[in-house]
């Protein structure tokens, strides 16, 4: 190539590579970069790691796995349950419950499994104005109101446990999650109806034993 040529050719490629020297840089970047990267990047060993990131990627991983595992997750958050057996009387009368208070913590939903068990006296011993059975009734309230109650007579003899269906005002048995902590109360109270109003009262049901589960779920 004459020399006249060649030197415009080289001046060209100068001028070519000053008006594109930062796209040049960029591709050669590009090019190795993925191999600088290869080379000397690529994890294959927990060793590899700093200490301080490891704990704070086990921690943030196990964070996650109980985020997972909580949510829709249920448990007994609380069993309230009768002290000692007890005999119902014709005047209103309090069942006492160990483990009636517990906090509800914020976002719980809260559920309740009610169950007693009674001995009903005999018909000879408890009757009911002109009625040939006495019956009891029973109460268990959620903060002062009442959100289980059931009847139950002495027709059948034995002991038997029986459930009683809880119903709280506008949430069909649940107890929406609060704001914030709440503490609740349970209290159960009984009654019976033997020998009133010229009924026979030789005796009394007997209460014995009552369990109320509170479900919580998240």
């Amino acid at each position: 190539m004459p020399d006249d040529e060649l030197a415009a050719t080289e001046g060209g490629t100068v001028r070519f590579i000053r008006r594109n020297a930062i796209a040049l840089t960029a591709l050669v970047l590009s090019m190795t970069g993925t191999g600088i990267a290869a080379s000397q990047y690529i994890i294959t060993s927990t060793n590899q790691i700093k200490p301080s990131v490891l704990r704070q990627l086990r921690g943030d991983a196990e964070a996650s796995a109980s985020k997972v595992e909580l949510e829709g997750a249920k448990a007994v958050v609380d069993r309230a349950h009768l002290v000692a057996p007890v005999e119902t009387t014709t005047g209103l009368s309090n069942v006492p419950l160990a483990d009636s208070i517990w906090v509800q913590g914020p976002g719980e939903l809260e559920q309740f499994a009610v169950q007693i068990t009674l001995t009903p006296p005999s018909v000879a011993e408890c009757t009911f104005k002109g009625f040939s059975t006495g019956a009891v009734e029973l109460k268990v309230s959620l903060d002062g109101r009442v959100m289980a109650e059931r009847y139950e007579s002495n027709e059948e003899p034995g002991t038997v446990t029986i459930p009683l269906v809880v119903s709280l005002e506008g949430s069909e048995g649940w107890l929406f999650e609060p704001g914030h902590p709440e503490t609740h109360t349970l209290t159960a109270r009984a009654v019976d109806d033997c020998g009133r109003e010229g009924g026979h009262s030789g005796g009394h049901f007997t209460i014995d034993a009552v369990s109320i589960d509170v479900i919580g779920v998240r």
